[in-house]
This record gives C-alpha cells, structure tokens and sequence, in this order.
C-alpha cells in the first residue's frame, strides 16, 4: 500500500513570495506601467517619455516604510487613509488559495488599477486604468514567472475566479483582473 507521507503535501512554500516575484517581473520587463503610473499628464502614454530606471521604479513601490502618497504600487488591496491627489494607483494581491488536491493548489491574483477621476484619460483618448490592465494583461498572461510562481493565466475555463470588472468611485475608478496559476 502507498502511504502518502507529510513531505508529499504543497507547503505553499512560495506563497509570501508571489506578488514581489511580479513586481519584480514587471520592473524588468515593462517600461509602459511605470510610465503611466508615474507621469499624470495626459501623454504618459507616449514613447517621448522618458522611461524610468530600475531605481525609479522601485522607489514608487510601497515597503510599509514609505509616505504611501510618494508609492503607486502597492502589495495589498487595502488603503488607510484618503488620497486627494492626482495619481495613478497599482495594487496587486493574493485573493485566493484553492487547493485542487494535497499537491497543487491554485492561486488567485487581483491586478487593480485606480486613477484620480481628472487624469483618467490619456490624450490617445483612452483610459489610463485600462490601458494599464490591458498591459499586464499582454506581459503576464501565458508568462511563467520565477521564484515557484508558475505560469500565470487569464482564463475563465481553467478558473472561473478569472474575470475583469470595473472598480471604485470618484475620485479614484479603475479596473482590476483576476489572473490564477496552479503552484505545486
């Protein structure tokens, strides 16, 4: 008979890890967020922007040690106080942990995208919250991200918690994305 033994079952080692492991991708990897997160005029968008180093983007990632209004990447969904300033916001965070079977789980992700009601649109005539959903929609789907996240998802098929849907009110509206990956 084949005993199943302690060391069989996911430990979810990596869990803690996740969200800075797609931090970590998207600042090696993308220059477009960081432009749209950190320029509020209305051309952010636009390839005449300089892009940010690596320095500069990870100053606008929030370590609990920082003024959060100084950070526009946040690894939670919650938020202690109200902002009145014109920013961009990105917050991406576990939402759910679904064990399949006593070795691969599945993980849920929120990807939310907020923006101050009077930067919102971009002088392409489209919203900034989309546009910045819709780019890490582009970067992160089907991409295997290291550090024992996986391979991430957007696919209400293979996990009926991804989805897309409009979030917030004035002064701050946007857009999340729930993506999923299955960790062993």
């Amino acid at each position: 008979m084949n005993e199943i033994t302690n060391d069989a079952y996911n430990k979810y080692d990596q869990v803690p890890f996740i969200v800075d492991n797609i931090i970590s991708y998207l600042i090696n990897n993308d220059d477009q967020i960081w432009k749209l997160l950190y320029y509020t005029d209305a051309d952010a968008w636009k390839s005449t922007k300089a892009n940010l180093t690596k320095d500069q983007k990870g100053a606008l990632v929030y370590d609990g040690l920082k003024t959060e209004t100084d950070c526009r990447v946040f690894s939670d969904l919650g938020q202690d106080q109200t902002w009145d300033i014109e920013a961009s916001i990105l917050r991406i965070a576990i939402a759910r942990i679904i064990p399949n079977n006593y070795v691969v789980g599945n993980i849920s992700i929120v990807f939310q995208s907020y923006n101050h009601y009077k930067i919102s649109t971009l002088s392409n005539h489209t919203n900034r919250a989309i546009s910045i959903i819709q780019r890490l929609l582009y970067l992160l789907n089907g991409t295997e991200i290291e550090g024992g996240l996986g391979r991430l998802y957007f696919d209400r098929r293979a996990n009926s918690t991804s989805d897309g849907t409009i979030i917030g009110a004035i002064p701050y509206k946007g857009f999340q994305v729930v993506m999923c990956n299955n960790i062993m």
